[in-house]
């Protein structure tokens, strides 16, 4: 309608803007037009409605993942929070020393996460379901943020007080060719990348072999 850019409306929802709201509008123009009678058909009626449904359910969608995003966050960081208070409650870690060892290698289950704290049976309770059920390094024996990527266990050394390098996010461990040898005490920024065998540069579909430059990396 050439009135839909006065109204700031395009489509249908100009016939119902008119309809409805322009009894309230000294507009002389559209009195003359014969507007103020204009009522949508009942077509136009089934667009606007269905329109606005599906806004809503877009709407509801998208604050019911937010919701989800947002208690998922606060649970872990809870966890993390009270993993010092954990450790008062014996029978967390009593419970946890009993049932982790059926999902992880029982040698990286210690060291200082573990006895001194027990911010390591949480990291294991939290990522027990996308680790082990959903299949997000499945095949890791430790904990491992779902957050993180590990190619290969038999080619990652550390030792498990450094257990935490694994938990945070967005670290990736690229060692299917070659080994990756964290020393005691090491930290782990963050969204770093330790890669051991890059792409040949004549066949990106290959890789280089490990050993070359050298058969490790050392931190």
């Amino acid at each position: 309608m050439t009135d839909s850019e006065a109204f700031g409306d395009v489509g249908v929802d100009t016939f119902g803007h008119i309809a409805y709201t322009v009894k309230t509008m000294e507009i002389p123009n559209l009195k003359k037009l014969g507007m103020l009678n204009l009522r949508p058909t009942k077509d136009m009626q089934l667009a606007v409605f269905g329109a606005a449904i599906k806004d809503a359910f877009f709407v509801v969608s998208v604050k019911q993942k937010r919701e989800f995003c947002w208690r998922f966050s606060t649970f872990s960081s809870t966890l993390e929070e009270k993993g010092e208070m954990l450790l008062e409650r014996p029978v967390f870690s009593f419970f946890s020393k009993l049932i982790m060892p059926l999902f992880y290698d029982k040698k990286f289950l210690r060291g200082r996460w573990f006895e001194e704290s027990s911010l390591g049976w949480t990291w294991c309770w939290r990522n027990l379901w996308m680790q082990k059920v959903k299949g997000i390094n499945r095949d890791i024996p430790f904990p491992v943020s779902f957050r993180n990527e590990v190619s290969s266990a038999e080619n990652l050394i550390f030792d498990p007080d450094d257990m935490n390098d694994f938990n945070a996010f967005g670290c990736y461990f690229q060692n299917f060719a070659a080994k990756i040898v964290i020393g005691k005490g090491s930290y782990i920024a963050p969204n770093v990348g330790l890669v051991t065998a890059n792409h040949v540069l004549t066949d990106l579909e290959q890789h280089q072999p490990g050993k070359a430059p050298g058969p490790q990396i050392a931190l």
